[in-house]
């Protein structure tokens, strides 16, 4: 898991919004081998999330058309957040100029309305965020390198809808991602969290 969060960081820097090789490649490790890489711990994660983990899945996105500035992989409950517009999930976003990736526990931060990405109201994400931070209270207490929300770097359009539905992440610099029991450590810390907020039963 390590070695591919690395390499993926690594195309990170080589972005186009075509299938350029390095583009082809990103998205092969993103849809297929860190999902597959995350796929050993499937079980773990799922008794950390109780009733809530029976149906919990990952899936891995770098496209729609044009290739995307910020590739994901996210873990969920498919019947909590069936897809990344709905519901609480947990996720790997890749920041944009390649620095890092961050461990996220996030929201829907879009809506498909006419088969456009519409970003959600900020009305709309405060009320998930406040939700989330009456819910979680002091819960990352103890890790000193989980922040509240994200920083993705300057920028209007997508980065940005992503910062405001972010509620809690643990940043990862690309030069000193740690190795799988740490990642891992972390990954179960926030499917814990997010079967909290799945038990509070808010969407």
């Amino acid at each position: 898991m390590k070695e591919t969060i690395e390499r993926i960081d690594a195309l990170q820097r080589h972005y186009d919004s075509s299938d350029t090789p390095e583009m082809h490649e990103r998205g092969d490790l993103i849809r297929h081998t860190l999902v597959k890489d995350l796929e050993h711990y499937r079980a773990l994660l799922a008794t950390e999330m109780g009733e809530s983990g029976r149906d919990a899945y990952f899936e891995g996105r770098d496209s729609l058309g044009a290739k995307a500035r910020i590739p994901w992989v996210r873990w969920a409950s498919i019947s909590r957040s069936p897809s990344a517009q709905r519901g609480w999930f947990v996720v790997y976003l890749f920041h944009p100029s390649g620095v890092g990736v961050s461990l996220c526990l996030m929201h829907g931060a879009t809506d498909i309305i006419n088969n456009e990405f519409i970003p959600k109201s900020a009305a709309a994400t405060a009320r998930f965020n406040a939700f989330a931070l009456a819910t979680l209270g002091d819960y990352f207490s103890g890790d000193a390198n989980v922040r509240r929300g994200i920083d993705l770097g300057r920028g209007a359009g997508l980065p940005s809808y992503y910062e405001r539905a972010v509620v809690f992440s643990k940043f990862y610099p690309a030069e000193r991602i740690p190795e799988d029991a740490a990642l891992v450590a972390d990954l179960r810390l926030f499917a814990r969290a997010l079967a909290k907020l799945y038990l509070a039963k808010s969407d």
